[in-house]
């Protein structure tokens, strides 16, 4: 009994001491100054291996000096070039091509921070922007130092022309070759003013490796930029000018531009309001510019503007802001390329839906003084007051998601309710940083609620984080249970910070008014907007909506359909119109079909060629006599050069070939470096080290994320030196022992090693429930885009290989299912013209012109994934991604289809089930099912009459 007693005195003191410890982690939050919150975010958001530009500018070693001097260097102080022609006489260095290095040496007189203005001529080139880094003393200062980038300068080739039904022809874009002169900017836009980078008195080296080139360089300035004059200081400067007593107004229709930053800034339509200028009911008429293709940071477009005599100026725009709901989106104004006074560097156009009349100046118009000529206006897309807001979020979101993580290595993904985790004592500092996180969430909320650009509805996604974040404070025991929504929180407030980062616009018209004369604004009232309107839907019974743009006689055209979406039938239509018309004196037929490709060709009603087409169809299209066998071509074998070995196997059959490749697309393996440094642990490169990695991560309630579907299996086979078939096809190889084993080693992955069968592998990845994961390498695209708190916090590599008797490493992976092709159909009239298009379509040229115009459409996310090997190396990847795609590229290895091929696939999946499921033994389910499949394949050679 006595010892009873001491046993529970003893408890009580340790009890007690518990209950302290916690209301100590509990109450530290409680005295959290403000400087200790500034202090903790601006140490907390590095991130990555190099710092964040504001801590390198906050750094106290630095003197906070900006010299008035400048510095220009030439050609003549390059010290070092790889591969670059510097001409001397010109005093121009041209860098061509891609992973060029150019090193300038110079001493400076005075210590301080500059500015870099480069003048530079952009160059001809397949490459969409020119990327490069910037190295200062054999180092890169800061992370935005390490993916920079210029525009390029691009031009409408010709007016807008109209097709054979009336309809407006987008116009082909080209380069102009123009002089540039541009301050280095961070590329997100983050920062408004150019970035500053700090020199000592002395000798210094400058070294720009360019990823992707093309460009001469003239001369590269350090300077600090003077700052612009208010614009109360710019109107008492010149308000003793003439003044126009009166005059018309000039109106500028937005869509005929003079240049612009991108190609993908061309003329679009608006049947909306019959206001629009040029407007039309019925047909597609180019009246307006932008949209969503205007959105993103450092993107402009110019127009010229013929002023008929000297005066002051009212500048007004009918624009329209309806895609990015509750957010204002900016632009920076420039006259002639220069900022006249501080209120051009900001243009608001908040969001509506219908048409307005935004005023520069609002209800103050400013005036801006013009002379007679010639005058150039330019609209650049920036950030605005968000851009800080944006910055602080992403170091927050980063900082929620690592804090999520700590948290789920110890409760896993499924915490049981019955467990008391205590998660708030094994992690000592995990109350104060969610009080530090709530504290900034706050204060962002509070810098968002003054501004007029943020809907209250998207700061609504900030107050539930800092609801929640309070609540787990205050109740650290439930924060196992919460989980679940804390991650969804999280996940809403990273998509609508991404969306902030779009600004897009439309433009109808620009209008300069005489300084006496009213500004007015073209509005259509309910009479005109009710006639407009039954003329649409009048038209539309008329109307081909499966017809892309120009319609010409069938006799005397190729059909092509086109089974993607309608930007890419309308881009495809747009180089058939402007490059293969011109050049090769066929007509083309766009329609956009993404269906009964089957069905209409056994009807009879099939079109000449189909591109897009999934890789299933050729081989059954072609069994049944429908395609023509492209080797029957003399010169099929040159155009079949241009893609990767394999690349023809699924298109193949009984020695013919029934499609050329359009789109091909491997796995990639992608993990996060930052965890695997936090784990002391390196990516695998066998499967032996994939398992090892797999039990280090599963200790820590982290998984891995494998594809269950049929590719997987196939890359396992490959690697061990099998296939599906047989050499000539007759039949399946799945009763070897080496189909055997890749098959349970393929149902190992989710019996034996729990890896999960399905999952959101764009959010596991993100939050880091899944730092390591096999997917198909466009998963790399979204990732960039979706997850810009993750730069350079993840890496993509090669996909894990089997070790071979000889001691090296097979590396080799399945395409899959998703590659797409372009079949000729053995109907068609003249068989040389659909073959000229196929070939013109597959060439490295008009896929690299494909590529970059989806992506600029649609956002890298689209980024084409091009069966053309040339073509890869001039869309937007770096050299080392490039590098890598190309290393797992030479090894990949395409599966044969057959006309049992849907069969074949049917089965393997319903025996991986039945494994998974039932617990089954692998090697016998694989064993029944194989009986069928070859049963199957007997039934369709015989049903085609085949040997």
């Amino acid at each position: 009994m006595k010892n009873h007693k001491v046993f529970r005195f003893i408890s009580l003191i340790l009890s007690t001491i518990v209950f302290i410890n916690c209301m100590s982690v509990y109450t530290i939050g409680e005295n959290l100054t403000e400087e200790a919150i500034i202090d903790s975010l601006s140490t907390g958001s590095e991130h990555g291996s190099l710092p964040a530009y504001h801590m390198y500018l906050n750094d106290t070693a630095k003197k906070d000096v900006h010299p008035l001097s400048e510095k220009i260097l030439s050609v003549h102080d390059i010290s070092n070039s790889n591969g670059i022609s510097v001409d001397y006489s010109n005093e121009m260095a041209t860098v061509l091509g891609a992973s060029k290095t150019i090193v300038y040496e110079f001493t400076l007189n005075e210590e301080g921070y500059y500015s870099i203005l480069v003048s530079y001529i952009p160059l001809e080139s397949k490459f969409s922007d020119i990327f490069f880094s910037m190295n200062l003393d054999g180092d890169i200062p800061f992370d935005e130092a390490s993916v920079l980038k210029f525009k390029r300068i691009y031009k409408d080739k010709n007016p807008i022309m109209y097709d054979s039904r009336g309809n407006a022809i987008k116009p082909e874009q080209i380069q102009a070759e123009e002089q540039c002169d541009e301050y280095i900017k961070d590329v997100e836009g983050i920062y408004s003013e150019p970035l500053s980078f700090y020199f000592t008195k002395g000798q210094h080296t400058l070294k720009f490796d360019f990823a992707k080139a093309d460009i001469s360089i003239k001369t590269i300035t350090l300077k600090n930029p003077q700052p612009i004059r208010s614009y109360n200081e710019y109107f008492n400067s010149i308000s003793n000018r003439p003044v126009i007593r009166n005059g018309n107004n000039i109106v500028i229709e937005a869509e005929e531009a003079y240049r612009k930053s991108d190609s993908i800034l061309y003329p679009i339509y608006d049947r909306s309001d019959p206001a629009t200028s040029k407007s039309d009911p019925r047909k597609l008429i180019l009246n307006t510019i932008g949209g969503n293709n205007w959105r993103t940071n450092a993107q402009w477009i110019s127009w010229q503007a013929d002023i008929p005599e000297n005066g002051f100026y009212k500048l007004s725009f009918r624009s329209r802001q309806n895609m990015a709901y509750g957010i204002t989106s900016y632009r920076s104004l420039f006259i002639d390329n220069e900022q006249l006074f501080e209120e051009m560097s900001l243009i608001k156009f908040p969001y509506g839906s219908k048409w307005e009349n935004t005023v520069f100046g609002e209800d103050e118009p400013y005036k801006i003084y013009l002379t007679q000529g010639v005058h150039e206006i330019k609209l650049q897309v920036v950030l605005g007051h968000t851009a800080k807001v944006y910055n602080i979020l992403d170091d927050v979101i980063y900082d929620l998601n690592s804090t999520y993580r700590r948290v789920i290595m110890i409760t896993g993904t499924n915490p049981d309710r019955y467990i008391d985790y205590k998660v708030h004592v094994s992690i000592p500092d995990l109350l104060f940083e969610f009080e530090r996180i709530l504290n900034i969430l706050e204060d962002q909320k509070s810098i968002l609620s003054n501004l007029s650009d943020v809907s209250t509805d998207n700061q609504g996604l900030i107050q539930a984080l800092i609801v929640q974040l309070d609540s787990f404070i205050k109740r650290p025991s439930t924060i196992p249970y919460r989980l679940s929504q804390f991650t969804t929180n999280i996940a809403s407030l990273s998509a609508w910070l991404v969306s902030i980062k779009d600004s897009p616009l439309e433009l109808d018209t620009i209008t300069l008014t005489p300084e006496n004369e009213n500004i007015t604004f073209a509005k259509s009232n309910w009479i005109q907007n009710v006639v407009f309107k039954a003329k649409a839907i009048i038209g539309s019974f008329y109307a081909d909506y499966q017809l892309v743009g120009d319609y010409y006689d069938e006799e005397e055209a190729i059909t092509v359909w086109v089974g993607m979406g309608r930007e890419q039938a309308e881009l495809v239509k747009s180089l058939v119109d402007n490059v293969f018309v011109p050049d090769k004196h066929i007509k083309v037929n766009i329609n956009l079909v993404q269906q009964g490709l089957i069905e209409a060709t056994l009807a009879g009603k099939g079109p000449d060629i189909a591109i897009f087409v999934g890789a299933s169809d050729p081989v059954n299209l072609g069994v049944r006599g429908a395609l023509v066998d492209l080797s029957e071509f003399s010169d099929y074998h040159d155009t079949v050069s241009q893609f990767q070995s394999q690349a023809l196997i699924p298109f193949m059959f009984e020695n013919h070939v029934y499609a050329l490749p359009i789109t091909q697309v491997f796995p990639m393996m992608f993990y996060r470096t930052d965890i695997f440094d936090e784990l002391n642990i390196k990516p695998p490169d066998t499967w032996d080290e994939f398992y090892q990695i797999a039990s280090t991560l599963q200790r820590n309630n982290l998984n891995i994320g494998v594809g269950a579907d049929i590719s997987t299996f196939a890359t396992l086979l490959f690697q061990k030196g099998g296939s599906f078939y047989n050499d000539n096809r007759t039949a399946t190889r799945f009763e070897e022992t080496i189909s055997f084993d890749a098959f349970s080693q393929w149902t190992d992955f989710y019996t034996k090693y729990s890896i999960p069968l399905a999952y959101d592998l764009q959010t596991r990845f993100r939050n880091g429930e899944m730092p390591l994961a096999i997917a198909s390498y466009s998963f790399y695209n979204q990732l960039q885009v979706v997850a810009p708190e993750l730069n350079n916090l993840w890496k993509m590599v090669m996909v894990p290989g089997t070790v071979k008797s000889d001691g090296s490493i097979d590396h080799s992976v399945c395409g899959g299912s998703a590659m797409t092709g372009a079949i000729l159909f053995s109907k068609t009239k003249s068989k040389e013209k659909a073959w000229e298009f196929l070939k013109w379509f597959a060439s490295t040229d008009i896929q690299v012109q494909y590529g970059l115009g989806i992506e600029m459409m649609m956002g890298p996310s689209a980024r084409h994934p091009t069966a053309n090997v040339k073509a890869l190396q001039y869309l937007p990847w770096s050299p080392e991604e490039q590098e890598i795609l190309y290393d797992q590229w030479e090894l990949v290895k395409e599966n044969a289809e057959i006309p049992a091929s849907y069969y074949i696939n049917r089965n393997i999946n319903n025996a991986f089930r039945l494994v998974i499921n039932s617990n089954e033994n692998p090697r016998h389910t694989l064993n029944q099912y194989n009986y069928e499949m070859n049963k199957e394949i007997k039934r369709k050679r015989a049903e085609f009459n085949l040997p």
